[in-house]
């Protein structure tokens, strides 16, 4: 099984029955932490209904149930999951002053922490204000959540758990970071839009994604080891970046720490 970009977890029927389209459903997934109700940082995320599944992710290894052979899960997220690509203008940032403002407010409603911007400047130096943004709002939704819960899946022993982290960028739109859905994109040789036109990294990339999903059907393996190591589809000519530790490790010790790593996987 592949589980790619939005967290997975379980949550009682209740919480979405018969409110879906009364709300933003899925807003809350792509955008900071706490902006939108507590209702919506649940359907924020992609649902297991605990009456189907009665075993949330991260008590596998306590589950009572025994598969035939070991099942194979490889769980993956881009970089800048939560990027909403200029598309939204209260996530969008041309500069620092506007990213401080706004950065200000937003960590204001969900830690008390007064360094919070210098150490979330800290973890990206160099890069720009909406590289910033992106890329924090996705480890606080995606990225770090997701770490946890693969360390807990990988307890269980009938299960053999790999770690995906896809910092690729398109080199036909050199724009766009490596945003939701961009993996899928590239699995399916870019036919979503007739206006892009891959370059030859866009390819490679595509063909390891392909060639990885290819391997895990047929063998149930992939070409890195299982949790803690990860792998890391980069943006050099090889793509392949193998990770001796869970990505983005020590910013996800950090923001742990500060208790702001709550806001991705959800079991309910």
């Amino acid at each position: 099984a592949v589980v790619s970009t939005q967290s997975t977890g379980a949550a009682p029927a209740d919480m979405i029955s018969g409110k879906a389209g009364e709300t933003t459903v899925g807003a809350a997934y792509f955008d900071f932490p706490m902006v939108y109700t507590d209702f919506e940082e649940v359907v924020g995320l992609v649902i297991i209904d605990s009456d189907v599944v009665t075993q949330t992710p991260e008590e596998l290894v306590d589950a009572t149930y025994t598969p035939d052979t070991p099942v194979s899960i490889v769980i993956a997220n881009t970089a800048q999951e939560c990027s909403s690509r200029g598309e939204v203008s209260s996530r969008t940032f041309a500069d620092y002053a506007a990213l401080n403002a706004s950065l200000t407010e937003r960590f204001a409603k969900i830690t008390e922490e007064e360094d919070i911007l210098d150490i979330v400047y800290s973890f990206y130096p160099g890069a720009t204000a909406q590289h910033i943004f992106d890329t924090v709002v996705t480890e606080m939704r995606a990225t770090c959540p997701i770490n946890r819960v693969s360390l807990a899946m990988a307890q269980s022993q009938h299960h053999n758990i790999y770690r995906l982290y896809i910092t690729n960028e398109m080199a036909g739109f050199p724009s766009y970071p490596a945003f939701h859905g961009w993996e899928t994109f590239a699995f399916f040789d870019f036919k979503v839009s007739s206006l892009f036109t891959a370059q030859p990294r866009d390819i490679a990339f595509s063909d390891e994604i392909k060639a990885m999903v290819k391997e895990l059907a047929w063998n149930g393996t992939v070409g890195w080891g299982a949790v803690p190591a990860a792998m890391d589809y980069g943006n050099a000519d090889s793509i392949l970046n193998v990770l001796s530790e869970m990505p983005q490790k020590e910013i996800c010790d950090k923001l742990e720490e500060l208790d702001l790593v709550k806001y991705g996987w959800q079991n309910k």
